[in-house]
This record gives C-alpha cells, sequence and structure tokens, in this order.
C-alpha cells in the first residue's frame, strides 16, 4: 500500500490506478525477495565480525543502497509499463512559476546565445 501511495501521489503526472497497483506489486515482490536475500547474506557472513563496531554501518549502507535501487527500478517500470500497456501518462497542469518556458528563444536570451542556428 505504502508503495502504491508513493507512485501515486509523488511524481508529477496524472497515472492511472490500475498502472499504480501493478508497478506498486512489482515493486513490493522485489522488496520482499531483496530483503530475505540481504537477510540471509548478513546472517550467513561475518561482515559484523570483519569490520567490528563499523559493521553495523556496512550493513546499513548495504540496505539502504539496495532499497533505493529496487525503489527506482519499481517507479521505472511504473512508468514503461503505463506508457506501453497501460493510459499514457499525462502531466499535471503546473504553473509558469514552476518550471522554466520551453520558449527556445528565452533560453537563448538567458544563455547569452544570440543569433540564429544554421
Amino acid at each position: 500500500m505504502l508503495f502504491a501511495m508513493i507512485l501515486k501521489y509523488l511524481p508529477d503526472i496524472k497515472i492511472r490506478w490500475n498502472d499504480v497497483w501493478i508497478g506498486a506489486t512489482v515493486t513490493a515482490f522485489l522488496f520482499t525477495i531483496g530483503k530475505v536475500a540481504i537477510g540471509l547474506f548478513i546472517g550467513k557472513t561475518t561482515l559484523a565480525s570483519v569490520y567490528g563496531a563499523a559493521g553495523s554501518l556496512v550493513i546499513v549502507l548495504i540496505w539502504v543502497y539496495y532499497s533505493t535501487q529496487i525503489f527506482f527500478f519499481g517507479a521505472e517500470f511504473t512508468q514503461v509499463y503505463a506508457n506501453r500497456f497501460g493510459a499514457r501518462l499525462l502531466w499535471r497542469r503546473l504553473s509558469a512559476h514552476d518550471y522554466p518556458s520551453t520558449d527556445s528563444r528565452r533560453r537563448e536570451m538567458v544563455s547569452g546565445a544570440g543569433g540564429s542556428r544554421n
């Protein structure tokens, strides 16, 4: 449920719940598999005893790295799935102050690249 809420409300896009549930299910499944695998890895290795007190920090860093990779993979999977098989993703309406204009003249003025392009 937490992955579904994050994938639905965190991005600046409109995404259907059907696409969110599929992405959240895949993300939760991968997260659970990884949790078991990392638990087995930590249980079988002597990582904490090799590094002493710093071993706990190493274990926490491994877990944080793995968790973020799975979350980002789940978000990418949801985006690709929604664009290919589900409803197309639509940007939410943003105000002019949220993002700079995509007008090419305005970009050239800001970057100082005046003149014409050939």
